[in-house]
């Protein structure tokens, strides 16, 4: 995918996700819609937690993207987050998703697969509501999660003695 319009395409797929694209502004080109294949990309943010500045590092791959401004289809993908101060990382991946901007909501009747270090949570189905302050995520069915034993004091917060 080295050419100019997978490029802007790929662009478009992360400002859409993002969420500082609307279709309201957007120009005859990104009223088309738009695909591409074998796509990745990444970028890096700083969030509020708890009253505290993280720095979070994000990178999504997939097979293919499918743009029509407000609707985003991506397929065979993985979203992958990591704090680089701490280590910590989250891995979502699933074979579809539909991500309506108008709605913040993304959806899929595909299986879901979250993972972090100690921990793997897999289901069927699955809805993510985005908004500016939380992520919820409700799997449909089949829920099924694993705790590793030996990660497991990863995932229990550190407490000052």
């Amino acid at each position: 995918m080295n050419s100019k319009p997978s490029i802007i395409l790929l662009c478009l797929v992360c400002l859409a996700l993002a969420g500082r694209l609307t279709a309201a502004s957007s120009s005859n080109l990104l009223q088309s819609r738009m695909e591409t294949d074998d796509f990745r990309a990444s970028g890096s943010a700083t969030l509020l937690f708890e009253g505290a500045p993280h720095r979070l590092a994000w990178q999504i791959s997939g097979r293919q993207a499918i743009v029509n401004l407000p609707d985003v289809r991506l397929q065979n993908f993985s979203l992958d987050f990591s704090e680089p101060d701490s280590g910590y990382r989250l891995d979502l991946s699933s074979p579809s998703c539909h991500f309506d901007q108008n709605s913040r909501k993304i959806t899929s009747n595909s299986p879901l697969l979250i993972s972090t270090s100690g921990m793997e949570i897999s289901g069927i189905g699955y809805d993510i509501f985005l908004d500016k302050e939380s992520c919820i995520i409700t799997i449909r069915q089949a829920v099924d999660i694993r705790i590793h034993r030996k990660e497991l004091n990863k995932l229990l917060p550190t407490r000052d003695k």
